[in-house]
C-alpha cells in the first residue's frame, strides 16, 4: 500500500510540474519582452551546477517564444576551476560565454578577472522590495551591483504546527518537559537537525565574528567578543545532550525523515531543504533562535546569480536573458530546479514569503576570494566542540588562523 501511494503522489507531483510550467508565467504576467533585432543572435549560458539544467532550458524555449531570432544555449560546465575557465575561453580562446551563472562566492574572483558587466539596465526591477537586501548586496562589488539574483540557500528554524509555534529562543523548545508543547501524540523528538552543515550551525556565532573590508586585500576579519563566543560555543555543545542528537549520517537523514512525517516539534533546515518538505506537513519557519542567555543568532547565505559576460559580442540581448534567467520566469526557479527563489515577490505562500525575509536580513557569507580558510577552520572547530572536545582549546586553535587575518 505504501508503495502505491508513493507511486500515486509521484505522478501527481510529474503532472502538477507540466501544468504549472504551463501556465505559471502567464497568471503572474511574467514573460520577457520581445526585442527588437534585425539578425539571429544566439546566446551562450554557462552554469555549474545540474539542478539548474531544467530550468535554464525551459527558458530557453519561453525566449524564444517572444523572441524567435535569440537562440539560448544553456551549457553545462564540468571545470574545477570554473571561473578561471570562463576566463580563459573568453580571453584565450575566442569561446566567451555570454551569461554566467557564478555563486557570490565567487564574486570577487570574477570582478578581479574582469568578467563582470555593471547590471544597470533594470534599476526598478533589482531593489530591495523585490530581491531582498542580502540578494543585492550578495550581487554586488564595492557597492556596484553587477549580477542578477536567481536562488539563494540560508537557514532557518522549522516548526510542526501541530506541535509547536514560532520562538526566538531555544529556551522555549523544551527537551524533558514538555508542557509547552499543544501535544505530544506521535511525538519522537521535540528538536533534530544536521549538525554537520555549515549553513545550520554557523548562525550561532555569526554575531560574534566580522569581516570588514570590500576585499581580501583590504579585509579585516575578527572575533568582536570572545566571552560571548565561547558562551555560544558552550550553549551550542549543550544542545547535542539536552536534545539527545547525533552526527551520525544514519542518525542525520533519520531527523530529516522524522521532520517530513511529522514526529519532529522543531527543525533547522536550509532553505532549499525546505522548499521541498512535504506539504501534507504543517509547517512554519523563523529565524534561527538565540540560545539564550543573551546571545544572538543571525542566518548566514549565499546567492547564485546570473551574470552578463563584458566579452560578450551581444551584450545587450545577453542583459535581457540574464534578466530573464533571475526575474522574468522566476517563478518556475523553485519547481524546475528545487532551489529556493531569490526573486521574493512571485510566492503567495506566506511561509516562503517569511522565508525570503530571513534571507533578507541573512549575513552574507563575505566573497573574498581565499576566505575558504576561515569557514573550513570554523566547521573542524564546531565539529570538535559537537564531539566533546574543549571549547576552549577548539576555539584556541580557531582564533589563531582569524588572527593572521586581523588588522
Amino acid at each position: 500500500m505504501k508503495i502505491l501511494k508513493r507511486f500515486a503522489a509521484l505522478a501527481l507531483s510529474v503532472v502538477t510540474i507540466f501544468s504549472t510550467v504551463g501556465c505559471s508565467d502567464s497568471q503572474t504576467g511574467l514573460a520577457a519582452k520581445s526585442l527588437e533585432l534585425e539578425k539571429e543572435v544566439t546566446v551562450k549560458v554557462w552554469y555549474n551546477d545540474d539542478a539548474y539544467t531544467k530550468y535554464l532550458d525551459y527558458v530557453a524555449k519561453q525566449f524564444n517564444v517572444t523572441n524567435e531570432l535569440v537562440t539560448i544555449e544553456p551549457e553545462l560546465i564540468s571545470e574545477s576551476n570554473y571561473i578561471q575557465y570562463i576566463y580563459d575561453q573568453s580571453i584565450r580562446n575566442d569561446n566567451a560565454c555570454d551569461v554566467y551563472l557564478c555563486s557570490s562566492d565567487s564574486v570577487e574572483e570574477a570582478y578581479l578577472l574582469g568578467l563582470m558587466l555593471e547590471n544597470n539596465e533594470y534599476d526598478k526591477i533589482y531593489t530591495e522590495d523585490i530581491y531582498g537586501k542580502a540578494g543585492l548586496e550578495a550581487s554586488s562589488y564595492n557597492n556596484v551591483l553587477y549580477g542578477y539574483p536567481v536562488t539563494y540557500e540560508t537557514s532557518a528554524l522549522v516548526y510542526n504546527k501541530v506541535y509547536a509555534d514560532a520562538v526566538t529562543s531555544f529556551d522555549e523548545i523544551p527537551a524533558s518537559d514538555l508542557s509547552g508543547l499543544k501535544t505530544t501524540d506521535n511525538l519522537a523528538m521535540t528538536f533534530a537537525y544536521d549538525a554537520s552543515k555549515l549553513l545550520t550551525n554557523y548562525p550561532f556565532a555569526s554575531k560574534y565574528i566580522c569581516f570588514e573590508g570590500d576585499s581580501m586585500d583590504t579585509a579585516n576579519i575578527y572575533i568582536n567578543n570572545e566571552e560571548a563566543l565561547k558562551k555560544a560555543l558552550t550553549e551550542y555543545q549543550g544542545l547535542k545532550e539536552e536534545y539527545g542528537l547525533s552526527t551520525d549520517e544514519d542518525k542525520l537523514n533519520e531527523y530529516q525523515s522524522l521532520f517530513t512525517e511529522g514526529r519532529v516539534a522543531y527543525s533547522i533546515m536550509t532553505a532549499s531543504q525546505i522548499e521541498n518538505l512535504d506539504t501534507s506537513v504543517k509547517y512554519g519557519v523563523c529565524a534561527i533562535p538565540s540560545l539564550g542567555d543573551g546571545l544572538e543568532s543571525q542566518a548566514l547565505s549565499t546567492t547564485t546569480m546570473a551574470v552578463v559576460n563584458p566579452y560578450s559580442k551581444e551584450y545587450d540581448v545577453a542583459r535581457a536573458v540574464a534578466k530573464a534567467i533571475s526575474y522574468d520566469y522566476a517563478s518556475n526557479v523553485t519547481l524546475l530546479s528545487n532551489l529556493a527563489c531569490a526573486r521574493g515577490d512571485v510566492s503567495k505562500d506566506s511561509v516562503i514569503k517569511s522565508l525570503h525575509k530571513i534571507y533578507s536580513e541573512s549575513i552574507v557569507k563575505p566573497k573574498y576570494a581565499g576566505i575558504d580558510e576561515i569557514y573550513a577552520q570554523y566547521e573542524i572547530m564546531l565539529h570538535k566542540i559537537w564531539n566533546g572536545e574543549s571549547v576552549d582549546t577548539a576555539y584556541d586553535t580557531f582564533a589563531k588562523v582569524v588572527e593572521k587575518y586581523t588588522k
